[in-house]
């Protein structure tokens, strides 16, 4: 009965269906599938970044040429660091300890 309403498009009705059937009665793999699938949607709401990256954004169109090949470190738009090795760019900030945590990039 389930199958004929998705057949016909009617979701909400093959829903309904399958929600009224204890999933204890419902041992069948295929019936608990379609519980499953017919689930209501969960809408997830995504958290904003926590630094806005507006800054480093900008800093990117303006100074990418002069730093071609190279890693950079940014932080509210301020180069931290730069270097050709992201190893090394991660020694130097170890060593700087910056207060924001820095966007890393290879240009």
């Amino acid at each position: 009965m389930v199958r004929q309403l998705l057949a016909r498009d009617r979701v909400l009705a093959a829903r309904k269906l399958i929600q009224a059937v204890p999933s204890t009665h419902a041992p069948d793999e295929s019936l608990r599938r379609l519980r499953l699938v017919l689930a209501k949607p969960v809408v997830l709401r995504r958290l904003p970044a926590r630094t806005p990256r507006s800054g480093d954004l900008d800093w990117l169109r303006r100074n990418a040429a002069s730093y071609s090949g190279k890693w950079v470190a940014l932080a509210d738009g301020t180069l931290l660091a730069a270097d050709k090795s992201l190893s090394a760019l991660r020694r130097s900030l170890k060593e700087h300890a910056p207060h924001a945590k820095p966007l890393l990039h290879r240009l």
